[in-house]
């Protein structure tokens, strides 16, 4: 993984064509979790399949629980 920075000092660790943002506790970005904890981030997924086939996958491998 690398530590990438974007847009107004925003920090991510990215590897291939993926990446984890991360975010400092109070300054989360909408949308984010219910309720965001120190040290949490979200993966951000690329992909070329519309994401309601994406979803569908998700849903399929009972993963949306």
């Amino acid at each position: 993984m690398q530590v990438i920075t974007f847009g107004n000092g925003r920090k991510a660790l990215f590897f291939g064509t993926q990446k984890i943002n991360l975010y400092e506790a109070g300054k989360e970005l909408e949308p984010k979790a219910l309720s965001p904890t120190p040290g949490a981030g979200d993966i951000c997924f690329v992909t070329s399949i519309p994401l309601e086939q994406v979803l569908e996958h998700f849903r399929s491998c009972q993963a949306d629980d």
